[in-house]
């Protein structure tokens, strides 16, 4: 090997080519370390190009949460507004002391209890946020998203912890027993008559009735603004 490069040196000396040699050498290593620059650059590319894939598969996911959670809320909203035309009825049955009959159990029931099964999906959210939020790259879609999750939907499930106090289901367990009715239990009155003539029992229906109403308002609020980030999200889907 020292042979060889004796020889090579002695054949660019007899040449008096070392200018030469040179520039041949400095070119080789420009082309290695354009090489690796452009080798570099490719591995940056497919990186983010997988950055890209992986953020379109979460917005497609918050998405399809999202979407799920507007059904959910636009379902209690019809509900609640149902309910309280049972609360209507049952004020109606109090206020002009109309006699009780088995068809008003189902309404009773409906108008006594508040709805608190309300249910929202955070999976893809969840998600996000142990990838790291830098796979969504627009600023005022990932904020947007952000309040949705992190403030709206939390915000909107402690208004069900407000829905009965602890006196008020005293009260329920002293006056009401469950029965079977319609594939699920209701509450029946120990003594109708004592319930018409109590004013605890009618201020209760009128507090559920309010309370639904400032629960559907709230749910209007979170509705809209579930709508405006769903659009948002399909908006920068389509620009993918």
């Amino acid at each position: 090997m020292i042979n060889f490069f004796r020889r090579i040196r002695r054949n660019l000396a007899d040449d008096n080519k070392p200018l030469k040699y040179m520039r041949y050498a400095i070119g080789e290593i420009l082309l290695v370390v354009i090489g690796i620059l452009i080798a570099l650059q490719i591995n940056n590319w497919n990186e983010e190009r997988k950055d890209a894939q992986k953020g379109i598969k979460v917005l497609e996911e918050l998405a399809n949460n999202i979407e799920y959670n507007i059904e959910n809320i636009e379902k209690y909203i019809r509900k609640a507004e149902r309910f309280n035309e049972y609360s209507d009825y049952v004020i109606k049955v109090l206020e002009r002391d109309i006699p009780y009959s088995d068809s008003l159990d189902n309404v009773l029931n409906s108008a006594l209890l508040n709805l608190d099964d309300f249910h929202f999906s955070d999976v893809a959210y969840e998600s996000l946020k142990n990838m790291g939020s830098d796979y969504i790259q627009d600023d005022v879609l990932k904020n947007e998203i952000v309040k949705l999750f992190d403030e709206s939907f939390p915000e909107m499930l402690k208004m069900f912890s407000w829905s009965s106090t602890s006196a008020e289901i005293e009260y329920i367990d002293r006056n009401f027993f469950p029965v079977s009715g319609n594939n699920n239990l209701i509450l029946k009155p120990y003594d109708f008559d004592v319930q018409m003539n109590d004013t605890y029992f009618l201020s209760m229906i009128h507090k559920r009735k309010i309370q639904r109403n400032f629960f559907n308002t709230r749910m209007r609020v979170v509705l809209e603004e579930s709508q405006i980030v769903l659009q948002l999200i399909k908006e920068k889907l389509q620009n993918q």
